[in-house]
């Protein structure tokens, strides 16, 4: 998976709008918009700190998919939700 689509994926599973997290981080929602569109395809360092901090998750997950254990956030989703 790539930014785009990671970022996607955890603005839908918090239920957080792109305004909010364009608040939230101080970045543009413009600059957001062509993140998730992939016009602009990875956001500088210091945005994507931004964005992960916000959104609770690391840098790693939004560039990779994959968390600190190398499992990918939707199969860590699946087991939570079916605790």
């Amino acid at each position: 998976m790539c930014f785009a689509e990671n970022l996607k994926e955890l603005l839908d599973s918090k239920d957080i709008e792109i305004k909010e997290l364009a608040y939230g981080t101080g970045i543009s929602k413009n600059t957001i918009d062509n993140y998730l569109s992939g016009q602009k395809s990875i956001p500088n360092a210091e945005n994507a700190v931004k964005i992960a901090k916000f959104l609770g998750t690391t840098v790693e997950y939004l560039v990779t998919g994959l968390d600190q254990e190398n499992l990918p956030h939707q199969q860590i989703s699946r087991i939570i939700k079916n605790l």
